[in-house]
């Protein structure tokens, strides 16, 4: 069998932001701040409009999904930050990310919504969608990320505004928080 499972009942109390109380994220700001996913600042502040780079976005995405530690680490010309370089190593063991062609990663250049896309819908392997991209900025949607955006939008897991994607946009740590819910959501339904 198994061996012995044993349940834990985690009854410390979710953290509280001073500025995300009544904020459109905010559920899902509490559940991943709940499950140590994502963290605050100090000042007791989520600064739920800061923009995501590439290493923090890959460092929550593996920590949603719980990925193991990889056997080769990743090799890339310039630094990744200690806090990111396990996260990121786990992205590139597993195809989510593979770098520039010039060798680096640039883990502090701001993550775009279609990168997002394509980083998520390789983490997900999602299922190919029949349904074809309605948002009324479908053509700047760059080709790397086409499909990407297609499955994730499909998946329920990315969406737009007021029937725009925003693919070039950067990714806030708001929007980053209700993309990650959504994405344990559905790795959860669908193992």
């Amino acid at each position: 069998g198994f061996g012995r499972l044993a349940l834990a009942d985690d009854q410390r109390p979710a953290p509280v932001f001073k500025d995300t109380a009544g904020h459109w994220a905010d559920s899902s700001i509490s559940k991943l701040a709940a499950s140590g996913v994502l963290a605050g600042f100090p000042d007791g502040t989520f600064l739920p409009g800061q923009p995501v780079t590439r290493a923090q976005f890959a460092h929550a995405l593996a920590a949603v999904l719980q990925w193991p530690a990889p056997e080769n680490p990743a090799n890339f010309k310039d630094n990744i930050p200690a806090w990111a370089r396990p996260a990121v190593e786990k992205a590139v063991s597993r195809g989510v990310v593979t770098g520039y062609p010039d060798g680096t990663y640039r883990p502090d250049a701001g993550i775009t919504r279609s990168e997002m896309a394509v980083m998520i819908d390789r983490a997900l392997a999602l299922p190919a969608s029949d349904s074809k991209l309605t948002f009324l900025d479908r053509n700047n949607v760059p080709d790397f990320a086409l499909n990407a955006v297609g499955r994730t939008a499909g998946a329920g897991i990315l969406q737009g505004s007021e029937g725009y994607f925003n693919p070039t946009r950067g990714v806030s740590r708001a929007e980053m928080a209700v993309a990650l819910a959504r994405v344990l959501n559905w790795w959860t339904e669908h193992p």
